[in-house]
């Protein structure tokens, strides 16, 4: 009997239980609607007399009989036996599942699509049969009758893992091969030897030869009229059904991955699971399901070219972007989702359909060391189980793994490392996420410098309906996810809130916590959801020998500041004793392991194979802040200097939680007064004019035009050129360009990395230099954030500092266009050739047009808010402003949508003598603002009224005019469209 292998069916159960219980039975059926659900209840051992120990009692008298008939099978779960057998040199395994554990019997198709297998059930079972050769799955239900959540992850398991899927119920014998990029298998469903007149009555003879993987099916019919079995003709010719099952995959690399995988995915799962739900409390998080992941929109290619029109850009799916075998950097601002895409991307590669067979690796860059060992620990964290680091070295080397690299920093030796390990592993596939840099107008520069062989992929803003999805989600896909999603979209719009997943879910939580959202910003969005995840609200929790919820707020900020000091991340046994010599100071009488399991229970701390680290980034940087904020004499020393650029985030914050920020935007004036950078005290102000004072060449025709723009100006070149000209303009400049040119002998490159200056930390070694451009706009930027954040800071102190701002983003300009030479010596180093004296001019227009476009839209990103409205027309109203400020303030003015925007454009476009360059600015800015934003019915009207005011002031041909607006109603077709993905 050994050979001789058994899966239950729905007539093997108890049916005369199942009807006893059966509110017991749709309790369970309710909760298993999810794969997670489901390994839960695999994974957990079922007391007697349990909801789910009584449901299962359906199984035990057929595995009674079974264990009884055949004792050498393996298994004593009720929902697989496996068993195995050698055929000459090879070992057979046959795992026999259990699809009829959810089963109730009854009659017309009860029980279709609600049936449960259960993924682990399968992995569990491979994992017995490791080391086969050849593997048979042996089900009773074919897989449409699963659950549709089961039968997708079970189909999976079935082609990568099986050679041959048998099969019954239907009554009907259909064999086939099923097949997709992850895997086949042949799938073998049959009838019952004789189950009455009205069915198929028969059986099958599978022949295998398996060395060439082909199959022979002797499908056989029993014909009533003649009472014997023979072919069945109706079947196939013959009766004779054959197939070759083709190795999509190298079968050893399957096995090696299976192997590793089997029993591991759930973690997976689970790690993204817990990375998707913001909220940890069963109260108030959504039922996040992972089949319903919004995933944030993916774009390759520069949205808008030299002319302001869309240029190359393409929207790619999270499938199509998997499927690929390129190294790939995923750049995203702040909380746009990269963590989480990073942990979906590696649960769609372990279980995904379509895909190469690989092992995914989720890797936490901060403490990555870039060797065999590193790997091993990440598997670990990962999977709960790991290789040696022989084993690891080797499956780098076959290319067994997807890297996936977190938490990545703009740093050139983090990049370099980066860049080494994929040299070192090859046909292994690197995918990096990481935030752009922002202290200059090319976001890339850094990417495109240290990891120029990786593609560039851009996380996008939330689109509407992936908002509307987000909100239908944790409404839990009741009506109420229509009217959330509406006060989702008017808060984003009033407050000037970015567009991304952690954003929206901040909102949306305030809005089923019935928050109050008159101002908010994203440090109230978290104190709101700290204040319920501490129990702040709850007042029965103040009791004294009880951790109430200041207490631990206060425990919080101490443990914010004592692992930001170690690097973000901890042993367990660091937390432990940190926790525990900060009770003792305080002379408290608390347990330190005690409260790090439940702040962990409660999600504001998470726990990874013996690491502790606060769940989210966002959340250290709040509770960080919140230290600040109580502890003044740690505040000056955070403002000492230039520190303040080590915590960034942290002052943003806290400038959002407190409403009045004159000791913050006075610490970095004052920094910035005393440490000017050279360059920026030579600049020259008023160089602006004579740059916006510029006409295009008028005898260019829009031939010459465009055959610049094809040849001289492509996409690649821009970049190039913008990556050179933030390069030079944030260096420190000691030398001209022409002495590091000459220095370099003519190779521009080299000048520009003998130029390049230094980082952040060597102008923190001295109190008095002058700092470098680059140091500069990175204080700019925390004091631009600063400003949005101080609703109530007197106007005396927030004016200039925002005056300040515009002032250091035009000289950046100024600096960028000081350095058009050798970005034309770009051009003619790519082409070998120099460039047409008669272009030359042109070339420079257009790229100073462009470049300003791009410092305009690096400005937004720092400074737009509904709340700058006042302080902007105030400071117009002083007329102390320089052109390019002006202009710069008018771009701010518009994008936040102030009332008067449109008045104060169409009074700067009609002034007497308004340059062709500053109108040419104001096209661009509408053709950018057109591609990047979804305009509303009086948006669109405002704009094409702008374009009629700039057609008259310019007396525009009906062709120019056409174009101009066939661009824009290009733009809003393709905006409208994205928006209802």
């Amino acid at each position: 009997m050994e050979r001789v292998f058994v899966a239950p069916g729905n007539h093997d159960i108890s049916r005369e239980l199942v009807r006893k219980i059966p509110s017991i039975h749709r309790g369970l059926a309710e909760k298993l609607t999810s794969n997670q659900a489901i390994n839960r209840v695999i994974d957990t051992e079922h007391e007697d007399g349990s909801e789910t120990a009584q449901s299962l009692g359906r199984m035990k008298n057929f595995y009674a009989e079974h264990d009884e008939r055949h004792p050498t099978h393996s298994g004593t779960s009720p929902y697989f036996r496996t068993g195995t057998f050698a055929h000459g040199d090879r070992t057979v395994g046959v795992a026999c599942l259990n699809s009829a554990w959810m089963a109730t019997g009854e009659s017309e198709d009860s029980d279709h699509r609600k049936l449960v297998l259960g993924e682990r059930a399968v992995d569990m079972a491979l994992a017995d049969l490791e080391g086969c050769d050849f593997k048979i799955a042996v089900h009773h239900h074919p897989l449409d009758w699963l659950h549709p959540t089961d039968a997708d992850a079970v189909d999976l398991l079935l082609r990568r893992s099986f050679d041959l899927s048998c099969s019954g119920h239907v009554h009907q014998s259909k064999p086939r091969l099923t097949m997709d990029g992850s895997g086949c298998c042949i799938a073998s469903p049959t009838g019952s030897v004789f189950a009455g007149r009205e069915w198929f009555n028969g059986y099958q003879i599978v022949e295998i030869d398996i060395p060439d993987r082909r199959y022979t099916f002797h499908v056989r019919e029993y014909f009533d009229n003649r009472r014997e079995f023979d072919r069945a003709v109706r079947v196939a010719e013959n009766g004779l059904v054959e197939f070759q099952n083709p190795v999509l995959h190298d079968r050893s690399r399957i096995d090696k991955v299976e192997s590793f995988l089997q029993g591991s995915r759930g973690r997976v799962r689970e790690c993204l699971e817990s990375q998707m739900t913001l909220v940890g409390d069963d109260e108030t998080k959504p039922n996040l399901r992972i089949d319903d992941f919004v995933a944030p929109p993916l774009i390759e290619g520069r949205a808008n070219s030299i002319d302001g029109s869309g240029s190359d850009a393409q929207d790619l799916s999270i499938e199509s972007f998997l499927s690929r075998t390129d190294n790939a950097v995923v750049i995203g601002s702040r909380h746009s989702g990269k963590t989480t895409l990073a942990y979906y991307s590696a649960y769609m590669l372990a279980y995904g359909p379509g895909l190469i067979p690989q092992i995914p690796v989720v890797i936490d860059t901060r403490n990555f060391r870039f060797n065999p060992y590193s790997i091993r620990g990440q598997l670990g964290e990962l999977y709960e189980r790991s290789l040696s680091n022989p084993e690891a070295k080797a499956y780098a080397a076959e290319g067994i793994f997807t890297f996936l690299f977190d938490n990545c920093s703009c740093g050139e030796e983090s990049f370099k490392k980066i860049a080494d390990f994929a040299e070192e592993y090859p046909d292994c596939r690197c995918l990096v996420f990481a935030s752009p840099n922002m202290d200059g107008v090319s976001p890339d520069r850094h990417f495109n410098e240290h990891l120029p062989n990786f593609t560039k992929i851009h996380i996008g803003a939330l689109t509407r309906g992936r908002i509307r999805a987000l909100s239908r989600q944790w409404s839990n896909g009741d009506r109420d996810g229509d009217a959330t999603y509406e006060t989702v979209i008017n808060q984003l719009v009033r407050d000037g809130l970015p567009r991304t997943p952690y954003m929206v879910s901040l909102l949306i939580w305030a809005i089923q916590q019935k928050k109050e959202l008159v101002k908010i910003n994203e440090a109230l969005l978290l104190q709101n959801m700290m204040d319920h995840l501490l129990g702040k609200a709850d007042f029965k929790q103040s009791v004294r020998k009880v951790l109430n919820p200041v207490g631990k707020e206060i425990t919080l900020q101490n443990f914010a500041y004592f692992i930001r000091s170690k690097g973000s991340v901890v042993d367990e046994n660091e937390a432990n004793e940190f926790l525990i010599a900060f009770f003792k100071r305080k002379a408290l009488p608390f347990i330190g392991s005690d409260v790090l399991e439940k702040l962990i229970e409660r999600g504001i701390l998470h726990r990874r194979n013996g690491k502790v680290a606060f769940k989210y980034e966002a959340f250290e940087e709040y509770f960080y802040a919140k230290h600040l904020q109580s502890n003044r004499a740690e505040l000056n020393v955070t403002l000492e200097g230039l520190n303040f650029l080590n915590f960034r985030r942290e002052l943003e914050l806290l400038a959002g939680l407190r409403p009045e920020n004159a000791d913050l935007i006075s610490a970095i004036e004052k920094v910035l007064d005393s440490r000017v950078p050279d360059r920026f005290r030579k600049c020259n102000i008023g160089e602006f004019d004579r740059i916006s004072g510029s006409e295009l060449d008028i005898q260019l025709t829009k031939a010459d035009l465009g055959q610049i723009r094809r040849t001289r100006l492509t996409n690649e070149k821009v970049d190039k050129m913008l990556d050179e000209a933030d390069r030079r303009a944030l260096a420190r400049g000691e030398r001209t360009v022409r002495e590091s040119l000459e220095r370099a002998k003519g190779n521009v490159r080299t000048a520009a990395e003998e130029r390049e200056a230094e980082s952040i930390s060597k102008d923190q070694l001295s109190d008095s230099m002058p700092i470098r451009p680059s140091t500069h706009m990175a204080a700019i930027d925390l004091l631009a954030r600063i400003i949005r954040n101080s609703d109530f800071t007197d106007y005396d102190s927030k004016g200039p500092a925002t005056k300040r701002v515009l002032d250091s983003w035009t000289k950046i300009f100024l600096l960028i266009m000081d350095e058009l030479g050798a970005m034309l010596a770009v051009i003619e180093n790519d082409e070998g050739e120099k460039i047409p004296d008669k272009e030359t001019e042109s070339i420079k227009y257009l790229l100073a047009k462009f470049i300003f476009s791009n410092i305009g839209a690096a400005l937004i990103h720092h400074m737009a808010s509904p709340t700058m409205a006042d302080t902007l027309h105030a400071l117009i109203e002083e007329g102390e402003f320089t052109t390019g400020e002006h202009l710069l303030t008018l771009f701010l003015l518009e994008d936040i949508d102030d009332e008067s925007w449109m008045d104060l454009w169409i009074e700067e476009i009609e002034k007497k003598d308004q340059s062709g360059f500053v109108i040419d600015s104001f096209v661009q800015r509408l053709l950018s603002l057109t591609y990047t934003k979804a305009l509303d019915t009086e948006q669109e009207k405002r704009v094409h009224h702008l374009v009629d005011r700039i057609e008259k002031k310019l007396g525009w041909t009906n062709e120019k005019k056409s174009e101009v607006i066939q661009q824009m109603q290009k733009a809003r077709d393709l905006r409208q469209l994205e928006q209802r993905k």
